[in-house]
């Protein structure tokens, strides 16, 4: 412990021991020359450059990784694409060929389409002119039985010569040219007014005669329309199976 009376001589010692002290400080600090003191700084940059070119290198690897790994995707997508461009390119050659195709079936198709068109409407007017002819020719053979008929049923009845005649004449225009001849030499064998005995037995002789042969010609006329019927069925029938089978192609197409 310091005494009280020796206050000032350790005053004294602390304020010497102070002075060495930034004596010694002021001494070293005038050491230090210019050279090292750029020296030093250039160390200082010299770390700080391999610092920086340090993590220039660590970034230059990481985009030299991301660049490497673009370029492989890169070549990648671009092989994916000439390869899609060789599919691509393959399938429009054979799209377009396909539509070629399809257009030429379907020029075929048309045309057959309006082939059977033709045919049907030819077909058509055909079977139209043909049931037109059959109509007319039935008509014709169906009043030349029925005209032959009532001929055969004046010369059966019992009436007088000139009756006979007379109803002959209005039956007459109504037959076909085969009875009306027959009719004719009938009536030129009762054409006089008075017939006596041997004649009147002759005149029904030759009545019975021309009544025979009306009715070979009624059935002749009747076997005719019997087979133009037929005929007729026939030619409507095949009409309808051509015109369905005509109708079904059309459709199809």
């Amino acid at each position: 412990m310091v005494r009280l009376g020796q206050a000032p001589g350790f005053l004294t010692m602390v304020a010497r021991h102070v002075t060495a002290s930034l004596v010694l400080t002021v001494a070293s600090a005038a050491k230090v020359t210019p050279l090292e003191k750029i020296t030093e700084m250039m160390n200082g940059m010299l770390s700080k450059g391999k610092s920086e070119k340090h993590n220039e290198e660590v970034e230059f690897a990481k985009f030299k990784v991301w660049c490497d790994n673009t370029q492989s995707e890169t070549q990648a997508s671009i092989k994916q694409a000439a390869d899609d461009i060789i599919q691509l390119t393959a399938s429009i050659d054979k799209n377009n060929a396909d539509a070629e195709q399809l257009t030429a079936e379907v020029a075929d198709l048309e045309a057959l389409v309006a082939t059977n068109e033709e045919e049907l409407a030819a077909a058509t007017a055909i079977r139209k002119k043909e049931n037109a002819d059959y109509k007319a020719e039935h008509a014709d053979l169906s009043e030349s039985v029925d005209a032959i008929e009532r001929a055969s049923s004046v010369l059966k009845s019992k009436m007088g010569t000139q009756a006979q005649a007379a109803s002959l004449i209005q039956i007459r225009t109504q037959l076909p040219e085969s009875a009306k001849a027959v009719v004719d030499s009938f009536m030129a064998l009762g054409s006089s007014s008075e017939l006596g005995a041997p004649e009147a037995a002759g005149y029904e002789a030759q009545s019975g005669g021309i009544i025979d042969m009306l009715e070979k010609m009624r059935l002749k006329f009747e076997d005719q329309r019997l087979g133009l019927e037929k005929s007729e069925i026939s030619a409507k029938s095949n009409f309808e199976t051509l015109k369905m089978a005509l109708s079904d192609e059309i459709k199809s197409s």
